[in-house]
C-alpha cells in the first residue's frame, strides 16, 4: 500500500486553501417530484457502483428538542440528487425508492457515515447496509486528520466552506448556497473514497465495507 506525501493541515492552513466550487448539476427531489422521474433517478443511483452520501438535520437551539433528518445527499458521477426525505416519505411506497441504502450496491461511502446511517434508522427505519467510512481509508492511507474539510484540503488542496451548515434545512425552499453546500459534502466523499482507492488493494478495500451479519436460523433436531 503505497503512502500520501501529505497527511495534515492546520486549521490556519486551510483557511489560506481556496474554496472549492461545484461544477456537478443539483436536482433536489421533493413532493413535487413525480414517481417517474423519482423512479428514472433511482435507476440511475443503483446503476451506480459508488455513491458519496450524507446528511443534513435542522440544527436545534433549545435543549430536549429533536429534528429528524431533514435532507439525504447522494452524488453520483457528474449529479448530485438532494432528497428533502420528510417532504417524500409520505408512503411505503415512496420509501421503497430508497431501496439502494440497504441494498448491496451501489457501496455508499462518506466521513462520519456511520452517524447519517444512524440517524436515518433512529429517525425513519431506514437500514443502509454496505456503507464505508472513509476515515479507515485515510488512516491507511496515512493522512491524519479527521474532518471531511481537512482530509478533502490534504487530497485536493481546496477548502469546503461551511457557512451553511447551521441554516434551516426544512425551509420551504432551500437556497442556492445551501443546495450547494449540500451537494459539495456528498461528492468530496465519493471523490475522496475514489482518490484514496487507488492507494489500496482490493482486498482491503472490501473488508472496509460494512456488512450486515446474516441471522444463522439453528434447526433443533427432532428426536428419533
Amino acid at each position: 500500500m503505497n503512502s500520501i506525501r501529505k497527511t495534515n493541515i492546520t486549521e490556519e492552513e486551510l483557511q489560506e486553501v481556496e474554496i472549492e466550487q461545484l461544477s456537478e448539476p443539483v436536482v433536489v427531489i421533493d413532493e413535487t417530484t413525480s414517481d417517474t422521474q423519482l423512479q428514472e433517478i433511482v435507476e440511475e443511483i443503483r446503476h451506480a457502483n459508488v455513491i458519496g452520501m450524507d446528511t443534513e438535520t435542522k440544527p436545534a437551539f433549545k435543549r430536549g428538542v429533536h429534528h429528524k433528518v431533514s435532507l439525504l445527499q447522494v452524488a453520483v458521477p457528474g449529479k448530485v440528487y438532494l432528497f428533502r426525505l420528510p417532504r417524500i416519505l409520505d408512503s411505503e411506497e415512496k420509501r421503497d425508492y430508497l431501496s439502494f441504502l440497504w441494498s448491496e450496491t451501489p457501496v455508499k461511502v462518506g466521513v462520519g457515515i456511520g452517524d447519517d446511517t444512524k440517524a436515518l434508522l433512529s429517525d425513519y427505519k431506514m437500514e443502509t447496509h454496505n456503507f464505508c467510512e472513509l476515515r479507515h481509508l485515510s488512516s491507511a492511507a496515512g493522512i491524519e486528520v479527521l474532518a471531511l474539510s481537512k482530509i478533502y484540503a490534504v487530497l485536493f488542496n481546496r477548502r469546503l466552506s461551511k457557512a451553511q451548515r447551521l441554516t434551516n434545512w426544512e425551509a420551504p425552499v432551500l437556497s442556492a448556497p445551501q443546495c450547494t453546500y449540500a451537494a459539495l459534502d456528498a461528492v468530496a466523499g465519493l471523490k475522496i473514497y475514489l482518490a484514496l482507492r487507488e492507494y489500496m488493494k482490493e482486498e482491503f478495500l472490501a473488508s472496509t465495507v460494512f456488512k450486515p451479519k446474516r441471522k444463522v436460523i439453528k434447526r433443533r433436531r427432532r428426536k428419533v
